[in-house]
């Protein structure tokens, strides 16, 4: 399998959980956001989390699969995911050392973005150094 499919796979999958991710935080934030914790939201804050998260995650998701549609740009999409899940991995990571209570999904989590970032980056380099 060729590194170009091989990232379209990557590219793919990551799109489809953040199409997922990005409804169930439209349809049912507060069910979603309680995983981490209790939250009660009033109708502006559920207003914002639907629109931050939900919609921000599904219009990434959508950009991915046109980019997977318009295969020359997938060594860009993956350095795109690779900024997005370093930005979000480190943050966990920091700021669950400034946090009082953090629990262990965060941690989990941040190990997996900054993987995944990794993962990306080299998948993303490969890929246009095999293009030259």
């Amino acid at each position: 399998m060729s590194l170009d499919k091989v990232g379209c796979s990557i590219v793919a999958l990551v799109a489809t959980m953040l199409m997922l991710i990005g409804l169930a935080y439209l349809l049912v934030p507060v069910e979603v956001l309680s995983i981490t914790g209790q939250f009660n939201l009033d109708g502006d804050a559920l207003i914002d989390v639907r629109a931050t998260y939900g919609g921000f995650q599904v219009g990434l998701g959508l950009f991915l699969f046109v980019q997977i549609f318009r295969r020359e740009n997938i060594a860009f999409s993956l350095l795109l995911l690779a900024i997005i899940f370093i930005s979000v991995g480190s943050v966990r990571f920091v700021t669950s050392f400034v946090e009082v209570h953090v629990s262990y999904p965060h941690l989990i989590a941040g190990g997996v973005e900054i993987a995944s970032a990794a993962a990306c980056l080299f998948l993303s380099i490969s890929i246009a150094n095999e293009r030259r």
